[in-house]
């Protein structure tokens, strides 16, 4: 691993000194991150999307792009569009609650009905009491991994599982019921063929 990071900052110095294009192929999404102006996502030999770190990491094109990019990933979980005007969409969660949000393209008619999937990545979604009236599901924790800097949390809903990345210095053990804010501004929405709605 330490490696690897010595590896990336070189390969950042040489591009710097040299001033020249280079093409970097790589698995690995934080080198690919940390690395380029601008990344190019293969998915089975087809490109999926081009566009800066942040804008891959912002505004992912499809599920699979939205998948690769981030760590922990992005949360996935099945959901119904409960009313849909235009942009805004109340999209309810399987077993209980939901979130009002803004969609990129206009949810109406049988798009409505389609198989629709929630994005969410766990920097977005925040634990609190279960008994929050801004909660938006309420769950139980499996697991808890401190990492210093931040914990993870894998909470348990009706919905699916979520998990959550937090401040370190929040706490909470397995077996704990809490709430989940889920952040309106931050959720994607995935048609049934993948493409963000």
């Amino acid at each position: 691993a330490a490696l690897r990071t010595e590896m990336r900052i070189e390969l950042m110095r040489l591009h710097k000194d040299l001033g020249a294009t280079m093409i970097y192929v790589t698995h690995d999404q934080v080198e690919a991150m940390t690395l380029a102006d601008k990344i190019v996502v293969l998915n089975a030999g087809e490109i999926s999307q081009v566009g800066t770190p942040l804008e891959l990491y912002n505004t992912p094109a499809n599920r699979f792009v939205a998948s690769f990019i981030g760590s922990p990933s992005m949360n996935f979980l099945p959901v119904t569009a409960e009313s849909a005007d235009g942009l805004n969409v109340h999209l309810n969660l399987a077993g209980s609650g939901g979130v009002a949000v803004k969609t990129r393209t206009p949810l109406n008619g049988a798009a409505k009905t389609d198989k629709l999937e929630m994005g969410l990545r766990p920097e977005h979604v925040q634990v609190t009491t279960p008994d929050d009236p801004a909660a938006n599901i309420k769950g139980s924790v499996s697991i808890v991994e401190q990492l210093g800097n931040s914990t993870i949390f894998y909470v348990e809903t009706p919905a699916g599982q979520f998990v959550v990345e937090e401040d370190g210095a929040k706490s909470a053990k397995s077996g704990d019921n809490v709430g989940l804010i889920l952040d309106p501004n931050n959720v994607h929405v995935f048609g049934a063929n993948g493409l963000t709605v």
